[in-house]
């Protein structure tokens, strides 16, 4: 019985520490703000898979790989790369390439 309890509170405490990371990106953020250049949303998917949809319809689906802490390389299989910050604040995901930034919100 102890040992269950124990494993439940560990996996209680990892459920808690991963949804609190700041790598916790998965789901469809939607653009709040942010510069001309940016996607109207994001989606990320399991296994690294994320898609950018443009406000000209335009889907561009690619993987992110961290690269350095809240610094990913974005790689669309073709089109190219593109390496960008993303960080988490107060739930809004910010992207930042160079002197551009966009900040999403969750979709519930």
């Amino acid at each position: 019985m102890k040992v269950k309890l124990s494993m439940f509170v560990l996996a209680l405490s990892l459920l808690f520490l991963s949804a609190c990371s700041s790598e916790n990106f998965e789901g469809k953020w939607v653009l709040k703000n942010g510069d001309s250049g940016c996607p109207k949303s994001i989606t990320f998917e399991t296994d690294n898979i994320v898609t950018f949809h443009s406000a000209k319809n335009m889907v561009i689906t690619g993987t992110l790989e961290e690269i350095e802490s809240n610094k990913y390389l974005f790689d669309s299989k073709g089109r190219g790369t593109l390496t960008f910050e993303l960080t988490i604040n107060d739930n809004i995901l910010n992207m930042r390439d160079g002197s551009d930034s966009c900040n999403f919100q969750k979709q519930q």
